[in-house]
């Protein structure tokens, strides 16, 4: 073996070390970017494993605020129906002062009446006894 067939092989065993050197650097790169996706399994992993818990305090809080706003709902509506029954415990009791009024005047009417009727009867007795 020559100078040059060492130099050969020296050159070679550089391209070599080169390739190796390049599927190397790639395989370092795949090992990073699998790194990274295991990582953001990870995370994912414990976004889900929190979720649940997440899930059931939104779900508390929108119940809770559902819970709250009926309840103001209710009192709300007690409200006008308590409000609305007094109306009208006030109409029927104005109701039945109208209904009193209104016996009480048909008779004053009656008694009216018959006094008129009494009034003509003399009227047409005085005027029959001045008459003969």
């Amino acid at each position: 073996m020559g100078r040059d067939d060492i130099l050969n092989e020296v050159v070679d065993i550089k391209k070599r070390i080169n390739e190796i050197d390049a599927k190397m650097d790639r395989v370092l790169k795949k090992i990073l970017e699998l790194e990274s996706k295991f990582k953001e399994i990870e995370k994912l992993e414990e976004s889900m494993s929190a979720l649940p818990a997440k899930l059931n305090t939104t779900s508390f809080q929108v119940i809770s605020q559902f819970k709250d706003e009926i309840g103001d709902i209710e009192d709300e509506f007690e409200e006008r129906i308590d409000n609305t029954m007094g109306k009208l415990e006030s109409l029927a009791n104005m109701n039945i002062r109208l209904t009193q009024f209104e016996q009480t005047m048909k008779a004053y009417m009656d008694k009216m009446r018959y006094m008129l009727l009494e009034l003509e009867d003399e009227i047409k007795e005085g005027r029959y006894e001045n008459g003969q």
